[in-house]
């Protein structure tokens, strides 16, 4: 990260609805096809999955503390995907799809050491609306003027969220690809790089600057913050307002659900939010770290392992994009804090009977974490010689299965999801790679100076 920029960043991820952003942003020619890959080398020294997770995280969240406590949650498996079921992101109309993706992406998923990934009837409207109506307040609050200045800095950041958003994800995106060209090896580096680095260094500062001017960068983050403090601070009126916000569920036809989406909205009809990226393996041990080749015959069922594939001469191609879930009716800055109770909560046993979390290192609850973005690949394109030849052997034994090279999927094979070539596979199939996620901390935890004895 060649920028400071984000040290200052607010996650500001509690408000705004996202049905259909404001344009502007991710106009730019650069794309996965006009910028090299970013290339990582992955030491393993025990469990692929978990090298390839504790990678993730710094890549992604390095200089970034937008999330306290990261959690990264991978579909074991993989979980494929499907542009054409993401038109409810610009088309309010598709309202199936909204609530497919709704139930989806507020699935909570429960803490696994090993991140896997796993559907669960846990909705996160479910346990927030518990909250909402049981969580008992402190007797504080703020001033008439405290107020206004509450509800006006939830208005301005419900209006301006996503312009705030599209613009600061083309900032990431923009840094992102300056460091390709920045660590690009001297072998590789084309005749014209120096002005190809410069125009890099161009577009991250035209990104950094609409971010600042058209994204409202710095109004959005102190109204961000105002709105977080005063929450904090009359948690009663703050519980009227959210409940407001809130609002009523949408009716679909396979049920009622919370408007859920993801930004920027226009993320699969353009190459502006992809990035590509070029995976090596390498091992502190003499043998060769080893990726399972998995094999699922239906969705909800989980994956079995057909054979451990060696990883010597492997390279992983993909590009990825990192999507902001987008929750108008959600906010977490009170919930995350010390001014709320159950009607149960003692000092002696804060949790009430019902914890959200225990906060503890594995934790336990029923909101033990909050999915934030999702990670999309595609493109996938695997240089394994070994990976060939087993599924050359294995196809015939698995033919109705989804297969999976870790967390990479590669799809159904009798339909031709993905192909064979002398040096590895190549599966176009878009899938949800990862759920980013933030685990809750210990909740309820009440401040009991708050409360008179």
């Amino acid at each position: 990260m060649r920028s400071d920029d984000s040290q200052n960043s607010y996650s500001g991820m509690a408000h705004g609805r996202g049905i259909t952003p404001p344009g502007g942003a991710g106009t730019s020619s650069f794309g996965p096809a006009t910028v090299p890959p970013i290339k990582i080398r992955i030491t393993v020294t025990g469990d692929v999955d978990q090298a390839i997770r504790d990678y993730l995280i710094k890549l992604l969240l390095d200089d970034r503390p937008e999330y306290g406590l990261p959690y990264l949650s991978f579909p074991y498996g993989g979980l494929p995907a499907n542009a054409e079921n993401f038109q409810f992101l610009e088309d309010p109309s598709k309202v199936d799809q909204a609530y497919d993706f709704a139930q989806l992406a507020n699935s909570i998923p429960n803490y696994d050491s090993q991140g896997r990934w796993g559907f669960t009837g846990n909705q996160l409207a479910d346990q927030y609306t518990h909250w909402l109506d049981n969580f008992v307040p402190p007797p504080i609050s703020i001033t008439k003027e405290e107020q206004k200045q509450l509800r006006d800095g939830r208005k301005y950041c419900e209006k301006h969220f996503n312009r705030y958003w599209d613009y600061r994800n083309a900032f990431y995106n923009a840094d992102n690809e300056y460091e390709a060209w920045l660590q690009m090896p001297e072998s590789e580096r084309p005749p014209d790089y120096e002005q190809k680095l410069r125009d890099a260094q161009e577009h991250l500062e035209n990104a950094r600057q609409e971010w600042e001017i058209k994204g409202d960068r710095s109004e959005y983050e102190t109204q961000y913050a105002i709105v977080a403090d005063l929450s904090r601070r009359d948690p009663a009126l703050a519980k009227q307002d959210l409940r407001e916000q809130m609002g009523n569920p949408i009716m679909s036809g396979p049920g009622e659900f919370y408007w859920t989406s993801l930004l920027p909205s226009n993320a699969f009809d353009t190459d502006q939010a992809w990035m590509r990226y070029e995976v090596e393996f390498a091992s502190d041990n003499a043998a060769a770290p080893t990726m399972a080749l998995l094999a699922r015959r239906a969705l909800d069922e989980p994956a079995f392992t057909l054979e451990e594939i060696a990883l010597d001469e492997t390279r992983v191609t993909f590009e990825m994009a990192r999507l902001a879930i987008d929750r108008g009716w959600f906010s977490d800055s009170l919930l995350a804090s010390t001014a709320w109770k159950w009607v149960d909560s003692t000092p002696s046993n804060p949790l009430g009977g019902y914890p959200l979390s225990d906060g503890q290192p594995e934790p336990h609850g029923h909101l033990v974490m909050i999915p934030r973005e999702v990670l999309f690949i595609r493109n996938k394109q695997i240089e394994s010689a070994n990976l060939a030849r087993s599924l050359r052997k294995r196809m015939q034994a698995a033919p109705d299965a989804w297969l999976s090279f870790g967390p990479f999927g590669l799809g159904v094979s009798h339909v031709a999801d993905f192909s064979l070539t002398e040096s590895g596979v190549e599966a176009p199939q878009m899938e949800y790679f990862a759920f980013l996620c933030e685990l809750v901390p210990t909740e309820p935890n009440p401040n009991w100076n708050l409360w008179p004895n």
